[in-house]
């Protein structure tokens, strides 16, 4: 809004806006037995929130497109699903998706469209030529064909719990899932995806048809975990060094090609500690972890949790316990300088900087490795240095660790308590 109001009247903008309230963990859902009721009351404070920034744009007198869709939906414990990212069912990746413009009659729309469409449908808005190659189409242009297909995916099994990613194609009225226990959905007449038309764990007849179509995209795109597995890759140094800690073995994390569909339990446990420690619940957070690991014990969300959940409760050395099993097999720039900052509340400050290596090696814009090293020179009496790298990690990525670097330039700027007293 204040954005806005400095804006000249006669400036041309493009506004995104992420309203990120209607998402879990919801305000008050801990101890409620219903998520949707918490899940409603954010989706209502959203759209008043959304009302007053349509009047604000109006006020500007200017022509406006209007795109207003979300990036997923919420399980709301369809499929056993209490949130998102799990699973590829309509239930999340059904999205409203709306279009307001100047020319464009009011009407609802019952092909295929997906948020890839964004781009081609605005520039035809403008005028504007298409890249070339570009994803999608021009919604105001063109229909996708009754047999068209989409592409659906979610890297959340993975790079959370470390089991089988998904990969999907939906059409106007089937859905091929490839899976451990692969699913094919006839949508006209299963529209909540409760069929399962494929008998065992092969596909056959139109179901093998879809396969094969699924099959040809991951043979030229490649599958999440291929991707990973292309760039997961260190020099002979520093992966010497790290094993030598106890690090990069190599493996997964213990559960494999785990099927999504089999680690509910797993997930909806995960999720509650979520709350709980949003609640600032931190010993049940930690039991609840405690009780998910006894049946998953590789799984890597619960694992990073419980070791952050630990470390925020001063138990360091538990804590480290779960992120070394996590970055001996799992590991990624969050979890391996989690471990950097428990070797230097350890007084391992060696350990810390190989960590600290590591972790810029694998994402290099990642403003905690500055936090790190302002950690490292307070230690070592530098409180200017520390000052320093403390500012720079704010200016370089506030979005991902602000909170945590202000409070501790807020610490650094009260005064030192005196001997004795």
């Amino acid at each position: 809004m204040a954005f806005l109001d400095q804006a000249k009247p006669d400036q041309p903008l493009a506004l995104w806006v992420h309203y990120f309230d209607a998402h879990a963990p919801y305000q008050g859902q801990v101890d409620e037995p219903d998520p949707g009721v918490a899940y409603r009351s954010e989706v209502e404070a959203m759209d008043a929130a959304f009302g007053r920034l349509r009047e604000a744009v109006a006020r500007r007198g200017r022509p406006v497109i209007w795109w207003v869709l979300a990036d997923h939906g919420e399980g709301l414990g369809e499929h056993g699903e209490r949130t998102h990212g799990l699973f590829v069912y309509d239930s999340t990746v059904h999205i409203p998706m709306w279009l307001s413009a100047p020319g464009i009659a009011a009407g609802a729309r019952d092909d295929l469209a997906t948020q890839v469409d964004v781009l081609p449908t605005t520039l035809g808005l403008l005028g504007l030529p298409l890249p070339v190659d570009v994803d999608g189409i021009n919604l105001l242009a063109s229909k996708r064909e009754t047999d068209a297909q989409v592409v659906v995916e979610t890297a959340l099994p993975y790079f959370d719990f470390g089991i089988s990613p998904l990969h999907a194609l939906r059409g106007h009225s089937h859905k091929y899932i490839a899976a451990p226990k692969p699913e094919f959905y006839d949508l006209a007449t299963d529209p909540a995806e409760q069929t399962n038309l494929i008998p065992g764990d092969q596909p056959t007849g139109l179901a093998a048809e879809w396969s094969v179509d699924l099959d040809g995209y991951l043979l030229e795109y490649g599958s999440i975990d291929q991707a990973v597995t292309r760039a997961a890759s260190a020099d002979a140094e520093t992966s010497e060094r790290l094993r030598s800690l106890g690090y990069l073995s190599g493996s997964d994390m213990g559960l494999g090609q785990l099927d999504p569909k089999d680690a509910v339990a797993l997930v909806d446990g995960h999720s509650r500690a979520v709350e709980l420690a949003g609640a600032q619940r931190m010993t049940e957070a930690i039991d609840e972890l405690d009780r998910v690991l006894v049946s998953f014990p590789g799984a890597r969300a619960a694992l990073y949790l419980r070791a952050r959940l630990l470390a925020a409760t001063g138990q360091y050395v538990a804590a480290e316990v779960d992120a070394k099993a996590i970055n001996t097999r799992h590991p990624d720039a969050d979890s391996v300088l989690l471990a950097a900052q428990l070797a230097l509340l350890l007084r391992r400050p060696d350990d810390a900087r190989v960590l600290l290596a590591e972790a810029t090696r694998l994402d290099p814009n990642h403003g905690g490795a500055l936090v790190v090293l302002g950690d490292l020179a307070l230690q070592d009496g530098n409180r200017d240095q520390a000052r320093a790298y403390f500012q720079q990690a704010l200016d370089k990525d506030g979005g991902r660790i602000g909170r945590q670097v202000r409070a501790r330039l807020q610490r650094m700027e009260q005064p030192a308590p005196v001997p004795g007293q």
